[in-house]
């Protein structure tokens, strides 16, 4: 059994470009907890520096602790007890009922608004970092490729990740940009994703379709005029 710092290593519950997770016990105070470990320690302070800013938001992690090790960078955070929505959707063999998928976009608008709120984008939005405790709450992680909001640098040359070029909204194809407006349309994607095989009539379908125009004049413009309609 491998042990870094005072961190038992049991098993890996995530690996991706920025490094690997475990379900680790902290045996100082003997409970569970997640440990990311980063291929580039660039990395760790830039997501420290995200997850300290949205302290607070209920669909937002816990650090814990990090530390450099063998020259290795590490991020102690709360551990979830559940499942990412990839795993959740694949155990329900792609059927989402109406109501399952319903509450899980009502909660992911939710913390995507408060962390807009506080003038960040995470920019990699994906059905590998939501995650879903066992009582159904949202989670929302990995945000190496966050930046922050009406940031002109930070807007330009951003790194859009597993959409194939027919789906990219307007301002990505003439102007390489990525804002806030942008994230709303690669979310109404993924939404859309998720209600694939899901064949119930769904109460936010018109909301879907509004944040997946590609046009941004056609699409809602802020997480808050989202949940005006909700």
């Amino acid at each position: 059994m491998e042990i870094v710092n005072h961190y038992v290593l049991e098993r890996v519950i995530g690996e991706g470009g920025f490094g690997r997770v475990y379900q680790a016990v902290d045996s100082r105070l003997n409970c569970k907890v997640a440990l990311k470990q980063y291929n580039n320690p660039d990395i760790l302070e830039k997501e420290v520096s995200f997850y300290n800013e949205l302290a607070g938001i209920a669909g937002i992690l816990s650090v814990r602790d990090r530390f450099v090790e063998n020259g290795q960078a590490f991020l102690v955070m709360d551990f979830v007890d559940g499942m990412t929505l990839e795993q959740f959707i694949s155990q329900k063999n792609g059927r989402l009922s109406g109501q399952e998928a319903a509450e899980i976009i009502r909660q992911v608008l939710i913390v995507l608004n408060q962390i807009h709120s506080r003038g960040y984008i995470h920019c990699d939005l994906g059905t590998d970092n939501i995650l879903l405790d066992r009582q159904g709450n949202v989670k929302i992680i990995d945000f190496g490729f966050g930046k922050q909001l009406h940031d002109s640098e930070s807007e330009k040359n951003s790194i859009l990740l597993n959409w194939p070029a027919t789906e990219m909204p307007d301002e990505v194809v003439l102007n390489q940009e990525y804002n806030e407006c942008t994230e709303i349309y690669f979310l109404g994607v993924l939404f859309k994703h998720i209600l694939s095989n899901t064949k119930a009539p769904f109460h936010f379908a018109h909301i879907i379709e509004k944040m997946t125009q590609t046009s941004p004049i056609q699409r809602y413009s802020s997480f808050s005029e989202i949940s005006g309609d909700i």
